[in-house]
């Protein structure tokens, strides 16, 4: 069982070299693309923090064009990306970012869930190291945006947005559950409307 994990795994990685080397062939490469294709390029995610152990996963980026026979028109993307660590711990995110033909409309989205420790050490300039407390965060994000075209390069729209986070003491009598400064220790949840305005001259959103 254990060699044909390592297979597909080995497989995986492979096929996501060759995906990131024609990826970035294309993108350093001095003929013009005509065609202005989609393009998709996984991205293997790796890492290691003290707190979360080793952490590994897989993430994605998908680009395309609305209009493609409009040379100003912006490329759209989606970006998604899994990873999960050594103690249990995840995080999961999905973006977007959207233009419509002759970049009349511009979206934005994200959604995203973590679940990861990290280290408190009370309020204030008088922490101290003894003091460390290990929590847990659990976070759940949602944004949207929506703007219009105004005038050239310049966008209005609104913003709405929801979050919710939970912590959670792993450590019974630390600094966090006992430190009578620190209010609404198990969390909560806000959400938000407000006005978004942007001004973008790039050339290339994607590859400023």
């Amino acid at each position: 069982m254990k060699k044909l994990v390592l297979l597909i795994l080995g497989i995986c990685l492979v096929s996501t070299s060759f995906a990131q080397l024609k990826f970035i062939k294309r993108i350093f490469s001095n003929e013009k693309d005509t065609t202005r294709r989609a393009s998709f390029m996984p991205i293997p995610v790796f890492g290691y923090a003290q707190e979360t152990g080793f952490e590994f996963g897989l993430g994605s980026i998908y680009s395309f064009y609305v209009d493609k026979h409009d040379v100003t028109n912006r490329s759209s993307n989606f970006f998604g990306a899994a990873s999960y660590s050594t103690t249990g711990t995840y995080n999961v995110t999905l973006r977007g970012d959207a233009w419509t033909k002759k970049n009349g409309l511009h979206f934005i989205g994200e959604v995203r869930f973590k679940d990861m420790p990290f280290n408190f050490y009370g309020i204030g300039n008088g922490t101290v190291e003894a003091d460390k407390d290990k929590l847990v965060q659990q976070m759940t994000k949602v944004l949207f945006d929506a703007e219009k075209a105004i005038a050239k390069n310049t966008y209005t729209g609104i913003s709405v947005g929801f979050e919710n986070h939970r912590f959670t003491d792993k450590e019974t009598g630390g600094v966090y559950s006992t430190d009578p400064l620190v209010y609404d220790k198990d969390g909560g949840s806000v959400l938000f409307l407000g006005i978004s305005q942007s001004y973008d001259t790039r050339n290339s959103n994607n590859y400023p």
